[in-house]
């Protein structure tokens, strides 16, 4: 009897760094679910987030110690509020897509690494200086 082999799958569970860059990348995005679910566990440290402009030097390694003590937390609820804040951008943006929305040409983008697939809903700004044919 011949053996089917199953493929592996690949999932990549992104690091709290690699988090916490992506949110660096859109601190809009952090404002906006600020401004939408206030009454979240992790608000008062992701308005401290904002306030100190997290997404300032975009090359040095952030240091998640550091970040919690500065706000006077332990290290490890700072990283998991992080990913909280990651996980609950996305479900805002399916609850409410609009927000994302800015004026432009609308795009579905579709994601996919390996077995992860992703797909998002935005909006390409245009401009006719660098629109090139």
């Amino acid at each position: 009897m011949r053996r089917i082999k199953e493929k592996r799958k690949i999932i990549h569970q992104p690091s709290t760094h690699e988090i916490f860059v992506c949110l660096s990348q859109m601190p809009s995005y952090s404002k906006l679910l600020l401004e939408n679910k206030p009454d979240k566990i992790y608000a008062k440290f992701l308005s401290w987030l904002i306030e100190i402009d997290f997404n300032n030097d975009k090359n040095e390694k952030t240091i998640f110690k550091k970040l919690a003590a500065d706000f006077k937390i332990e290290t490890a609820k700072a990283t998991k509020w992080i990913c909280e804040i990651y996980k609950d951008i996305f479900e805002l943006n399916i609850e409410k897509p609009e927000l994302f929305q800015k004026g432009g040409i609308k795009l579905h983008l579709y994601m996919s690494y390996y077995d992860n697939r992703c797909s998002f809903l935005t909006a390409m700004l245009y401009c006719p200086g660098n629109l090139k044919l």
